[in-house]
């Protein structure tokens, strides 16, 4: 194992040191604690870190790179990173990639691209990626952002309006200068919803619609990539919710975005996906008497999802302070709170609230 990491190493600094990369720089990539990949002009990875190897699963050098990254879609045409750098580097802006791991899996990252230039001319190209994982710190901050999108949909019944209030939302996460709202159905297609700021020149809705219509089959996945539309940039956050769907496309992000704030705004458009059709009627005319949602569930803390599912169980309130070693007055506490938050007036809703969590209705 030992002589094999030599090799490596070897490997690695000798395809470096023909891009014109230092010897000291090159001790220090091994080293960068954000997973890095570098592309040679031959469209291979010559050189990852090691963070960059366990967030892949495998050894990422000397292979193609359209074998480990996927920078965007464009209809059919495989897009490489050298086929994005220009667009990337011209516009400061930071990227939502997907990355090939060992199991097949799809890992949407944030990345960003440096030219690697020798004489004047690009000679290969430093990726450095972060995953969008999620994170015990962010825990509270989803359940916050949750509630607030739940009580602004339940406060209205213009889907409009709605979308507005969580375009604002968005807009303190990413600042976009061009939004459009996408509603996907089986049987209807594509419609687009509403737009907030100006198409990006030369592009119109319907060129938008055609685009995504044809690569959406071929990503097939639920999480935020990169789309390229007349060689110009669209961030893509698909939300699913059965056989319909809200897409979300932006354009023009902050150059200084972390992967919590996409993770934010994957996390409003699934969630926005779920309370548009997950209850009973139509989006488009008021929500009537709205059927529960399993997703709301995530609101709840972990001791109110524990009192609730011993409520199903039959359990009495003194019987169930008995077991959780708490008083009788703390479980109606909990039981009013999951209430309070999910607009439930009774026990046996929130006990099917969460029935429909532990298997959610298809």
């Amino acid at each position: 194992m030992q002589r094999f990491s030599k090799e490596r190493v070897s490997r690695k600094t000798s395809e470096l040191l023909n891009l014109g990369t230092s010897e000291l720089l090159i001790d220090i990539l091994k080293e960068i604690s954000d997973p890095l990949a570098v592309i040679s002009k031959d469209r291979r990875i010559v050189f990852t870190s090691a963070s960059f190897d366990d967030l892949i699963s495998i050894e990422g050098s000397c292979v193609d790179c359209d074998q480990v990254l996927v920078p965007a879609f464009e209809g059919t045409r495989n897009i490489c990173c050298w086929d994005v750098l220009d667009l990337f580097v011209r516009t400061d802006e930071p990227g939502i990639w997907l990355i090939k791991k060992k199991n097949k899996d799809r890992l949407a990252v944030l990345s960003r691209v440096y030219p690697i230039d020798l004489r004047g001319k690009h000679m290969g190209i430093a990726i450095k990626v972060k995953p969008l994982l999620s994170c015990k710190d962010l825990e509270m901050h989803e359940k916050v952002l949750m509630r607030s999108i739940a009580d602004a949909f339940k406060a209205t019944k213009d889907i409009r309006m709605y979308l507005r209030f969580i375009t604002r939302l968005i807009n303190a996460h990413l600042s976009p200068r061009f939004i459009c709202w996408i509603t996907v159905d089986a049987n209807k297609g594509f419609e687009i919803l509403s737009s907030f700021g100006k198409y990006p020149e030369g592009i119109s809705g319907e060129v938008l619609l055609k685009t995504i219509g044809e690569v959406l089959p071929t990503v097939n996945c639920a999480t935020p990539f990169d789309l390229i539309v007349e060689k110009k940039i669209f961030h893509i956050f698909p939300g699913t919710y059965g056989k319909k769907g809200l897409i979300l496309v932006m354009k023009g992000i902050r150059s200084d975005v972390e992967p919590s704030d996409i993770k934010a705004v994957n996390l409003i458009v699934n969630t926005t996906a779920s309370l548009v059709f997950g209850y009973e009627g139509s989006y488009e005319g008021s929500h009537g008497d709205m059927g529960l949602n399993p997703l709301t569930i995530n609101i709840l803390t972990d001791r109110e999802r524990e009192i609730i599912s011993l409520i199903a169980k039959g359990l009495s309130d003194k019987e169930i302070a008995r077991v959780l070693h708490i008083s009788p007055y703390t479980v109606k506490n909990h039981v009013s709170s999951a209430m309070l938050k999910t607009g439930l007036t009774k026990r046996t809703q929130l006990v099917a609230l969460l029935m429909q969590y532990q298997y959610p209705r298809r």
